[in-house]
């Protein structure tokens, strides 16, 4: 008889995520203890939490999304929406607005990661209505631990100021839509001033201003305080020498040509970003104007654009990335201590002196 053993197929290993009641048999304590531990409840014991802490990473265990949102009421995670009246309209796509949101981000980012928070992050497109039901779904469905408004132009905020009445904190980013929400802001009018200021020190009285698109809010207030610095210092502004550009390149080439061919042109133009400033400066290094001899010229934002090219720019420099930390902080600060009332930050900008600009020819 052939006693040949014959091959037995191998059992296939049986593979599972692992329990807390899985990590509770290791260490002999209650599925509920291991929960507490792992949440950092002050009811457990030090050595407990180490021993459940150390079988938890020795079973590579990771805690189900829905489940832990369920059972401590967080998601651990914060949601920021960025905010506009069109998608394309307003301009989220240019490489300047990115430029713009990347830094905050980033300071958001950065800061909800050393506390074991979550970004998630989308665009609403407020044109045909205000988002309102989108964000307060999140909000509902415990999705999300706080919502950050970053707001770029002018849109119907109308409903959205109902977030206010939701047990959640909201920080708006960029403007104060509500005093019942907390906002953090740079106080871009004052930039502006600051700006004009230095160019008056520099002797500039005939001093003409890009600026931004007439529907966001910082090429709003930076216009302000470029409107203001003129007056305080008893000037009045000549016809044509405020002209509106989108943010882009090409449009501070082409409005420095406009300006350049005025009667009486400007000996120095302050650009309500740097790309506009940019692109000014394209301008007259075509024309044959020399940058800062014959006119001086400025940007706003110290974006890394402004470090490029001959004569590097002198600029009012952003701290998007604080905006952003700080605006996070906030959400954070009230998740743990729930702060009576809310907070508005207003950041000031700083002047970076580079090249750009020289006393007025004479």
């Amino acid at each position: 008889m052939n006693l040949e053993a014959k091959k037995m197929p191998r059992a296939k290993r049986v593979t599972r995520r692992p329990t807390l009641a899985d990590i509770a048999k290791e260490v002999g304590v209650s599925s509920a203890t291991v929960s507490l531990a792992l949440n950092g409840s002050p009811l457990v014991a030090d050595e407990t939490v180490r021993r459940v802490t150390e079988v938890a990473r020795k079973l590579n265990y990771r805690p189900h999304a829905i489940a832990r949102r369920l059972s401590t009421g967080r998601s651990e995670t914060v949601s920021l929406f960025v905010l506009g009246g069109g998608v394309y309209g307003n301009g989220l796509f240019y490489p300047s607005s990115w430029i713009f949101y990347s830094l905050i981000f980033k300071g958001i980012s950065i800061t909800l990661a050393q506390h074991k928070y979550y970004l998630q992050f989308q665009i609403l497109n407020l044109a045909d209505g205000d988002g309102y039901d989108k964000i307060a779904r999140q909000v509902m469905e415990r999705a999300t631990d706080g919502v950050l408004l970053l707001l770029q132009d002018e849109c119907k905020f109308c409903s959205v100021r109902e977030l206010a009445t939701l047990e959640i904190p909201v920080v708006t980013i960029n403007r104060k839509l509500s005093p019942n929400l907390g906002s953090v802001q740079i106080d871009n009018k004052q930039g502006a001033i600051d700006a004009v200021d230095y160019l008056l020190r520099l002797g500039h009285t005939r001093i003409a201003h890009i600026s931004g698109p007439a529907n966001s809010y910082n090429a709003q207030d930076r216009q302000a305080g470029y409107l203001e610095a003129m007056q305080q210092a008893g000037l009045q502004v000549p016809d044509g020498y405020l002209v509106q550009g989108d943010w882009q390149m090409e449009s501070g080439y082409d409005l420095l040509q406009q300006l350049m061919a005025l009667p009486v042109p400007p000996t120095a133009v302050f650009c309500s970003n740097d790309h506009m400033a940019i692109g000014a400066r394209e301008a007259l290094s075509e024309m044959g104007v020399s940058v800062p001899d014959e006119v001086s010229l400025m940007g706003f934002d110290d974006s890394e654009v402004s470090r490029i090219g001959v004569p590097r720019l002198t600029t009012v420099k952003q701290p998007l990335e604080n905006l952003g930390a700080i605006a996070a902080r906030e959400i954070l600060a009230w998740k743990m201590d729930k702060p009576n009332g809310v907070r508005h930050t207003v950041i000031l900008p700083s002047l970076v002196e580079r090249d750009s600009c020289a006393r007025v020819p004479i």
